[in-house]
């Protein structure tokens, strides 16, 4: 569950700081490997799961990175 939390946090992250809109390729990986990470846990499959949970925590980060870093080149508010 730690490694759910993780993930889930720091996909909230890159969804406030507008991933989707400026690093959508990296912000759909981390959404595509979350879903899956969400679909191996219920199906009990859980080393499988913590797996997908890590890699979307390391995509959500990066899209985040990628946005703020893209927001501040524009002279955007970075919230």
């Amino acid at each position: 569950t730690e490694e759910y939390n993780l993930a889930r946090a720091a996909f909230r992250a890159a969804q406030e700081s507008e991933a989707k809109r400026y690093a959508p390729k990296v912000y759909s990986e981390a959404r595509r490997y979350l879903r899956r990470a969400e679909r191996a846990y219920k199906e009990r499959y859980y080393e499988k799961s913590t797996g997908y949970f890590r890699k979307s925590r390391y995509y959500s980060e990066k899209a985040e990175n990628i946005s703020r870093l893209k927001m501040f080149k524009q002279g955007e508010m970075v919230p």
